[in-house]
């Protein structure tokens, strides 16, 4: 039986800072075909050894994100920083009314500039600073764990979690034989310092972020199974 339970997607990434371009690796590393786009020549020039599809343009110029293949697809994620409100209300409008992206997942700065972009069209919305305290998409506290999930379609999460106790000291090799149907996507240090599909050798820590994508379902699992209070 095949080891994904999703449909691979065609997913646009627009603005390539640090949360967008983080996004954009991510998506990639799962085997989903990502558009990054971003107006700024320094950052496209920064992330092309990194993204397979990568192309300068202005996100509110419609004619361009159709010849860049946008508008075909499956989501697109508005993701500038909290400098470039109007690019991001603009972006979110663009895609969602004039190229009518199934789904629009856009960056808020605050709760104005997420009910702004909501009233534009975009179907969901991330505070990315306000859920930095949180590790940015998913919490673990010692009464449990608590989830914010990046949902790219029905069937897929991509989900950042605390490295569960549980798993502390155990390689990646043993975690993935015990959970074969979920990505382990990367994880990151205190330091930030980030790896890409980790080895079977590399060792999970108490100071690491794990990535994690998979069928919801799955993910659950994985998460009550880690629960400091599971038998």
């Amino acid at each position: 039986m095949s080891k994904h339970h999703y449909r691979k997607q065609k997913i646009a990434v627009l603005g390539l800072g640090r949360f967008g371009s983080t996004l954009a690796r991510d998506l990639q590393a799962m085997g989903h075909e990502v558009i990054g786009i971003d107006h700024d020549t320094n950052t496209i020039k920064s992330l092309s050894s990194e993204l397979f599809h990568i192309a300068e343009a202005e996100a509110s110029d419609a004619h361009a994100l159709k010849l860049l293949g946008v508008s075909h697809c499956d989501a697109a994620v508005v993701a500038f920083s909290a400098q470039d409100l109007e690019t991001s209300i603009l972006a979110t409008l663009t895609l969602k009314q004039e190229m009518e992206i199934p789904r629009v997942i856009a960056k808020a700065a605050n709760a104005r500039h997420g009910e702004i972009l909501e009233r534009v069209g975009a179907d969901e919305i991330k505070y990315p600073e306000r859920e930095s305290g949180r590790h940015l998409a998913l919490a673990w506290s010692d009464q449990g764990h608590e989830a914010d999930n990046l949902e790219i379609s029905n069937e897929y999460l991509i989900t950042r979690i605390k490295a569960p106790s549980k798993l502390h000291t155990e390689t990646f090799g043993s975690i993935k034989k015990q959970y074969p149907n979920l990505d382990f996507i990367m994880w990151l240090d205190h330091e930030d310092a980030l790896t890409l599909a980790p080895s079977d050798d590399n060792i999970l820590r108490k100071n690491h972020l794990l990535v994690i994508g998979g069928n919801p379902i799955e993910i659950e699992d994985f998460l009550d199974a880690v629960r400091e209070d599971s038998v």
